[in-house]
Order: C-alpha cells, then sequence, then structure tokens
C-alpha cells in the first residue's frame, strides 16, 4: 500500500539550530502573514496549514528558507510520518496518530517496518529480513529480536516452502509498527519512541500502546491491544 496523498500541499520547516519541526500556516485574509506554531498551539482560525495549489505551497517553502529552515513540501496526507522504502505503508488510522506524536514531538517519525508480508516473493534460500518468516527465523535461531510466528499453525523452524500465508503478527495487517523519532530531518539517527518521556505521553494521549515486552518501538493502537508492556 501507498503513502496516502492530500489533494493539498503542506509546507514542514525545521529549525536547524533545536531541529524542531513547524508546520507553516498562511493567514487566509488581510496580509497574507505566515507564522510557525507547533503541537496544539494552532494560530487562529483565519490561518490555514493546507495550501491549495502549488504555488502558494511555494511561497510559504521560500519564505521559510529566507529564515534559514530546512524545509520539506509534500502531499502526504501524514507528513510528518517517513516510511523508508524498505516498507509498506499500513493502518491508516494508526498512520494518523503516529502523525500526532511527531506534531506533539515536533520531529518526524520513522516507521521502520509497518505493514509486513508473511513470506517474502522469490527465492526461499535468502533471508530478506524484513518478511516475518525471516524475522521469525532469525529469533529462534538466536540471531534477532523477538518476533511473532509467521505462519499460525507453525512452531520452531520451517522452510520458506511450508510456511503458509497465515500470519498471527498485527504487522502483516498493518495494525503495528515499529517506531523512533529522527534526531535530525527525515533520516539519520534516531531513538525508539518508548525511549523517550515526552513521546510516551504523546502516544498515551493518542491512544498508542507499546503492547510488547522489551520492544520499546512496537507500537498498536489501544483498540488492538490496551496493554502495556514496554
Amino acid at each position: 500500500m501507498s503513502v496516502p496523498k492530500s489533494d493539498k500541499w503542506i509546507v514542514l520547516a525545521r529549525n536547524k539550530d533545536n531541529n524542531k519541526v513547524h508546520r507553516v500556516w498562511r493567514k487566509t485574509n488581510g496580509d497574507g502573514t505566515y507564522t510557525y506554531k507547533h503541537s496544539k498551539d494552532k494560530p487562529g482560525k483565519n490561518y490555514k496549514c493546507r495550501f491549495g495549489n502549488k504555488s502558494s505551497a511555494k511561497a510559504a517553502k521560500e519564505w521559510s528558507e529566507k529564515k534559514g529552515r530546512a524545509v520539506y513540501m509534500s502531499k502526504d496526507k501524514y507528513p510528518f510520518l517517513v516510511v523508508p522504502s524498505h516498507t509498506s505503508f499500513g493502518n491508516k488510522e494508526l498512520a494518523k496518530r503516529l502523525n500526532q506524536v511527531g506534531i506533539g514531538k515536533m520531529r518526524y517519525i520513522r516507521a521502520g517496518s509497518f505493514l509486513r508480508p508473511p513470506k517474502h516473493k522469490g527465492s526461499s534460500s535468502s533471508n530478506c529480513g524484513s518478511c516475518q518468516h525471516c524475522l521469525y527465523i532469525r529469533y529462534i535461531e538466536g540471531w534477532g529480536n523477538l518476533a511473532a510466528k509467521c505462519a499460525c499453525y507453525t512452531s520452531g523452524k520451517h522452510s520458506h516452502k511450508n510456511c503458509d500465508a497465515c500470519c498471527s503478527s498485527h504487522h502483516c495487517k498493518g495494525l503495528a509498527c515499529d517506531t523512533s523519532f529522527y534526531h535530525k530531518g527525515r533520516d539519520g539517527s534516531y531513538t525508539n519512541l518508548g525511549n523517550d518521556s515526552k513521546c510516551r505521553d504523546l502516544m498515551k494521549k493518542n491512544k498508542l500502546v507499546l503492547n510488547v515486552s522489551g520492544e520499546p518501538w512496537h507500537v498498536v493502537k489501544r483498540e488492538t491491544d490496551s496493554t502495556w508492556r514496554a
């Protein structure tokens, strides 16, 4: 599943001194003033942070760049959530809530693993490290993180060929996301959300749960599992 897009543009500006990321808001009447506001502190009903056309978004981008900000301009529906190319987009409501965590933390959120296939396509001898089968085999062999069974009815080590399409991990339905926040911009070093007190508070506020013991990155919606274990 591809990352959802909006029909309008948004401009995010990162302060290079403290790396905080703000949405750029534009006054919709009067002199068209731009401003930065973060988290829930919206500047007022006459300000909008979505732009109806590319030229107006570009004007906001140029305004921010003149102030020395690092700017990200896109039509992403969840612009604070970064989904790397090695994984796929999952549940929309989970993405929406993680985006809110990013807004509150003022950092981009990394979806290190979101929607995950039960097993990879192609050669059964390869170990892709991104499908549930390969991750489960790594775990039971002792060199990978905790991973749910890739096959609901199979325990222990088994071949790729004998791995069925059933998966016991929430990742296989896009209902879990391994998350962290980037220290600077939309790539580079990062910290797991559960290792940051601010992020933990924001997750609880947005009805998100760390439901796997020892994994301060594995996030689900409260409706999926209401018990905090990390």
